[in-house]
């Protein structure tokens, strides 16, 4: 009896200071993981290669007062921080430095300062990602990536503001730093240029416009073709050079009149699927769309129902019915991607869906941008992830140490003398 005493004291002791010296190592020493969802706690690719580029001290100054957003901000930061040497973090109590912000003109608690060599941006809106990407990109001029839209052959504008142009989509992107430029392929493709888009060309390329576009591929460039039913026929030699073709006629989906829609021109795709590219599921909406046929060496991106059917004859001919002969039924693909080492691709037989009239319908706004985005960097820009406000336990360090020690030491030595008594009891 004695010595099960004995033990059981041994057991309780051994327990107790192992609970101690775990405790002290788990207060010196820390560890990280991040389960969050879309890992909100974790950067992408995106920002981690433009932090590689910094070769200069970046300070991000952050005017906020002691507490709970201040831990959040810094918490955030903390991983800009871990991801290059050349960060500096400050704290300025707005309470403490009112010169500063009197000179600075801070409004906001929370407002941080980002200054790089001789450049500095603000930043009092919002705590994310896609807000640091962007402010970072204006003061790195190194990392702002360049799309160039061609022009000369009746492609799609992006300065105009009517109905059929890209005025809008242009506009967003500039506001995501992108840096936007129009080029003719009359002259050569801008060296500094990650991505070509070519949108809607109502005249044919030549020889000498076609080996620029593969050159430049060839380099690793990205592209974005998009291309209409009624002149993609005049691009075949273009898409033939990219293995792909584009079935005859215009697609149609009698399916549209279940949402109201009256014409069977005007495709719904209700549910585009998620991919490295669109990340989550779509609907959009093309006004005017052909199919393609593609080698083996590109995936499918879009693609329409199968209800649907590449009509021969013109819409305006009155009522349209398949003919069995000569139109096949869907799915259809209308969008393919293709990724290697030369570089990225995406052709899409529709160039309505981005236009100024069409962009704000369903997911449009966001299938471009993501196509664009992914052309152009390689990884997810426009990050829709905030600092989440997770729930968090606040203990004063009284009630910390009470915690702590009814955790460790009483129901540890509470089991133990459970286990003593029911021994006891049926010894």
């Amino acid at each position: 009896m004695k010595s099960s005493r004995l033990i059981s004291i041994g057991l309780f002791i051994a327990l107790s200071l192992g609970a101690g010296l775990s405790y002290q190592q788990l207060s010196k020493y820390s560890s990280s993981h991040d389960w969050t969802n879309n890992q909100r706690f974790s950067l992408s690719q995106s920002s981690k290669e433009l932090l590689d580029t910094l070769d200069s001290e970046l300070i991000i100054e952050v005017f906020v007062s002691q507490g709970a957003l201040q831990n959040n901000i810094f918490r955030y930061l903390q991983l800009y921080k871990e991801q290059s040497g050349f960060i500096s973090l400050k704290n300025i109590n707005p309470a403490e430095q009112l010169d500063i912000i009197r000179t600075y003109d801070i409004r906001a608690e929370g407002t941080m300062r980002l200054s790089y060599k001789d450049k500095a941006t603000f930043i009092d809106d919002e705590l994310s990602e896609a807000r640091i990407l962007k402010a970072l990109r204006k003061i790195q001029p190194h990392s702002r990536y360049q799309l160039v839209f061609t022009n000369g052959r009746g492609e799609r504008s992006i300065v105009k503001t009517d109905a059929a142009g890209y005025g809008k989509i242009a506009q967003q992107l500039k506001n995501q730093a992108l840096s936007l430029s129009t080029s003719t392929l009359d002259r050569a493709i801008p060296p500094s240029t990650h991505a070509l888009v070519i949108a809607s060309p109502l005249e044919a390329f030549d020889d000498i416009h076609l080996q620029k576009i593969q050159q430049f591929l060839a380099k690793g460039g990205s592209l974005l073709l998009l291309l209409d039913p009624e002149t993609a026929g005049i691009h075949q030699t273009f898409l033939g050079k990219l293995g792909i073709q584009v079935a005859p006629g215009q697609l149609v989906d009698a399916a549209g009149s279940e949402v109201g829609l009256t014409d069977p021109g005007i495709l719904y795709l209700p549910a585009l699927p998620a991919n490295s590219i669109q990340k989550t599921q779509m609907q959009i909406l093309l006004p005017r769309s052909a199919a393609l046929i593609a080698d083996k060496s590109w995936h499918v991106l879009a693609a329409t129902s199968p209800s649907s059917w590449n009509e021969i004859s013109s819409l305006n001919s009155g009522k349209i019915a398949k003919d069995a002969d000569s139109e096949i039924a869907g799915p259809w693909p209308i969008a393919f991607y293709q990724q290697s080492e030369a570089g990225r691709v995406i052709v899409v037989t529709d160039s309505d869906f981005a236009s100024n009239a069409y962009l704000d319908t369903l997911d449009n706004n966001q299938w471009i941008q993501r196509i664009i985005q992914w052309l152009a960097a390689g990884s997810d820009i426009n990050l829709p992830q905030h600092l989440a406000s997770d729930a968090q336990l606040k203990l004063q360090p009284r009630h910390a140490g009470i915690a702590g020690f009814i955790l460790m030491f009483a129901l540890p030595g509470a089991f133990l003398l459970i286990a003593f008594r029911q021994k006891k009891r049926y010894a």
